[in-house]
C-alpha cells in the first residue's frame, strides 16, 4: 500500500503527535508499505527530500507571515496531490485544520480516499480551534465528508460528535512496547546514571503547562512528604509553567524534593529511574506518556480525565478526581510501597498494554481502514 502522511509540522524532535506520526510511517515501512509524509521545511538545514527510517520525507519551503504561509501550504497540497495521485492509494491528514480542509477538498474532485487523524480533546484540540480559528467553522462543513476521522480516546469522539461529525473511527494512541520490562531491582542504579538522587521517585514526563495539572501534583507534595518522607518527584520535560511551578514549590517549602531536570533524549531511561508514574492532566486526548510508562510495567496513577478511564482497570491504573491535590497524595502514598512491585502485576500491565496499544497492533489498524476504503472504490 503507498501512503501519503500529510503534516505541517513533523519536527524529529517533538513528542505528542508529532512522535505518533513518525512511529506510524516507521512501523508500516517497516511491514511494506511505501510511505511518504508532506511537511513544511522550518529548519534550513533539514534537506527537502529523504529517506529517514524506511520511509520518505518531502518538505516544502515555508512562509514564515501566517496567512500568506497558510495560502502557501494550501496550494502545496492542492498541486502536490493533484500531480501525484498515480504515486499513491490513500491520503492521512494530521490534525482537522486548513490541511485536512484543502485534501479533502482535492479528494473529492480526484476520488481518492483520505482520513484524518484528531489528537487532543479540550482548550488544545481541534475542536476548541475550529471554534475559534480563522475560517475554523468553515472547515468544519468541509471536513465532515471524509472516509474517516481516526479518533485516539472517548474525550475526542464525544467532541467531534458534539460538532457534528459522523464517520469516525476510534483507534487509539500507540507506543513501542519495550522488550525489557521496567525492574524495581534496577531504580536505583538508573537513578545514578542520570544524576538523580536515590530516593523513591515520583515521575511525571511531557510538556510543562497548565492543561496538564502540575500544579495540583506539586500541591500534594506536602502530604505526600508526611506519609513518605524520603519521597521526591521529577517533573521531566519543559514548557511555559516551569517557572510557575519553581515558585510554587518554593512557597510550599518542597522545592529540594522537586526536581525538574528539563527535556531529556532518552524518556525510557527516566521512567527506568521512577517508582511510580503519575499523570494529574486536567484534560487529555490520549497521553502517549502515560502509556510509554504503562507499557514498561511501571506502577501508575492518573486522573479521571475521559481519554483515561478505562486505559487500564483499576488495580493497574489507579485513578483520582480531577485538580484534587489531596486526592493524588491519598492514591501516591501507598502506590509507592511494595504492594505495587510484584512481578505478576508488572508482567500484566505490559501485556495489558501492548494488547490495546503496541504501535503494531495500532498501525495495522489503520492499514485495515485505508484498504476497505482502496478496495470500495476500485470495486465502483
Amino acid at each position: 500500500m503507498r501512503i501519503v502522511v500529510l503534516s505541517r509540522y513533523f519536527w524529529p524532535d517533538l513528542g505528542g503527535a508529532q512522535m505518533q506520526l513518525r512511529m506510524l510511517a516507521r512501523q508500516w515501512a517497516a511491514t511494506g508499505h511505501e510511505v511518504t509524509v508532506l511537511t513544511g521545511r522550518w529548519d534550513p538545514r533539514w534537506s527537502t527530500d529523504e529517506r529517514i527510517e524506511g520511509y520518505r520525507v518531502i518538505r516544502w519551503p515555508v512562509t514564515q507571515t501566517r496567512f500568506v504561509g497558510t495560502i502557501r501550504f494550501l496550494w502545496q497540497i492542492q498541486d502536490w496531490l493533484t500531480r501525484h495521485q498515480p504515486e499513491f492509494d490513500v491520503v492521512m491528514v494530521s490534525m482537522l485544520k486548513h490541511a485536512a480542509w484543502m485534501s479533502a477538498r482535492v479528494a473529492r474532485a480526484r476520488n481518492f480516499p483520505v482520513y484524518l487523524k484528531s489528537w487532543g480533546a479540550g482548550n488544545s484540540g481541534d475542536m476548541a480551534w475550529q471554534e475559534k480559528g480563522r475560517f475554523g467553522l468553515f472547515i468544519r462543513q468541509g471536513t465532515k465528508e471524509v472516509d474517516g476521522i481516526f479518533s485516539p480516546s472517548r474525550a475526542v469522539t464525544d467532541e467531534l460528535r458534539s460538532a457534528g461529525y459522523d464517520r469516525i473511527i476510534d483507534i487509539p494512541n500507540g507506543v513501542p512496547i519495550p522488550a525489557a520490562r521496567w525492574n524495581p531491582a534496577e531504580t536505583s542504579a538508573y537513578r545514578k546514571q542520570l544524576g538523580l538522587p536515590d530516593r523513591p521517585t515520583i515521575m511525571t514526563t511531557g510538556r510543562l503547562s497548565p492543561e496538564k495539572g502540575l500544579l495540583d501534583l506539586i500541591e500534594a507534595m506536602p502530604v505526600i512528604l508526611q506519609r513518605s518522607p524520603e519521597a521526591q518527584l521529577v517533573l521531566v520535560g519543559e514548557g511555559p509553567q516551569r517557572k510557575e511551578l519553581e515558585e510554587r514549590c518554593s512557597q510550599l517549602g518542597v522545592r529540594d524534593r522537586v526536581l525538574l531536570p528539563g527535556a531529556v533524549d532518552n524518556v525510557e531511561s527516566s521512567l527506568r529511574a521512577a517508582d511510580l508514574y503519575c499523570l494529574p492532566s486536567h484534560f487529555e486526548g490520549l497521553s502517549v506518556a502515560l502509556l510509554e510508562a504503562l507499557a514498561l510495567g511501571l506502577p501508575a496513577t492518573a486522573s479521571n480525565t475521559p481519554a483515561n478511564l478505562g486505559i487500564l482497570p483499576e488495580e493497574h491504573l489507579p485513578l483520582f478526581p480531577v485538580e484534587s491535590p489531596g486526592r493524588i497524595a491519598e492514591r501516591v502514598t501507598p502506590l509507592l510501597g511494595q504492594a505495587c512491585r510484584q512481578a505478576m502485576a508488572i508482567q500484566t500491565r505490559c501485556e495489558l498494554t501492548a494488547k490495546r496499544f503496541g504501535i503494531e497492533a495500532v498501525a495495522e489498524q489503520h492499514v485495515e481502514c485505508f484498504a476497505r476504503a482502496i478496495a470500495a472504490r476500485r470495486s465502483r
